[in-house]
């Protein structure tokens, strides 16, 4: 007689480590939003019973939290690699570096721009684990660049946030941007083109 299946667990031999449900939470709240995605909905993208979700994080909260510390310790690990901020090529390498993040994996654009055109707790909570982390990050090389006149005068914060806006929206809407233009269609001239165009809003 076959087993039932017990409520709260996960199929016998399917077991999904935390951060595979992680990441299949990110692409849904990319996807749909807060508001439009359910633990439901993750758990059968993820192929676990629910409450082995709601178990694992206590809420939907609880793992659109997990969720941004995931995109968090990917940007940090990502970052480790960078020169200093006075490095001769610290600010092309930065640009370079989270162009090409964001072209392999174009869903956390759509995630952090639904995110942070909230401005409550979740705001908060994204800004604090992200926004405060890259900007530190990108001012910083910003304000050494400028100094040695490769980067255009003007407040290094402002320069920083027209920078992410564009770049987390141009990622994001790479479909539409492909309707107009060939090389959103292609990948390698995609991407060649992000970097020529972020690059211009801070180097010169």
């Amino acid at each position: 007689m076959k087993e039932a299946r017990r409520r709260g667990r996960p199929p016998l031999g399917q077991e999904l480590k935390a951060g595979a449900i992680v990441e299949k939470a990110t692409f849904a709240f990319a996807e749909f939003g807060y508001e439009g995605t359910s633990l439901r909905l993750i758990a059968e993208r993820a192929d676990v019973d629910v409450a082995y979700v709601g178990r694992l994080y206590g809420s939907k909260l609880g793992l659109w939290k997990a969720a941004i510390d995931g995109v968090a310790e990917e940007l940090i690990d990502l970052m480790r690699e960078l020169p200093e901020p006075d490095a001769e090529d610290a600010l092309p390498q930065a640009i370079a570096i989270l162009c090409n993040h964001l072209c392999d994996h174009p869903e956390l654009a759509m995630f952090m721009l639904k995110e942070f055109a909230d401005r409550g707790e979740r705001f908060e909570y994204a800004f604090e684990k992200i926004g405060t982390m890259m900007r530190g990050l990108f001012v910083a090389r910003i304000r050494v660049a400028q100094a040695r006149g490769k980067a255009p005068p003007g407040d290094p914060d402002f320069l920083f946030y027209a920078f992410a806006s564009a770049m987390a929206m141009t990622a994001a809407t790479r479909p539409y941007l492909a309707r107009f233009t060939e090389k959103a269609r292609k990948d390698d001239s995609y991407r060649a083109e992000l970097h020529r165009t972020l690059s211009g809003i801070l180097l010169r």
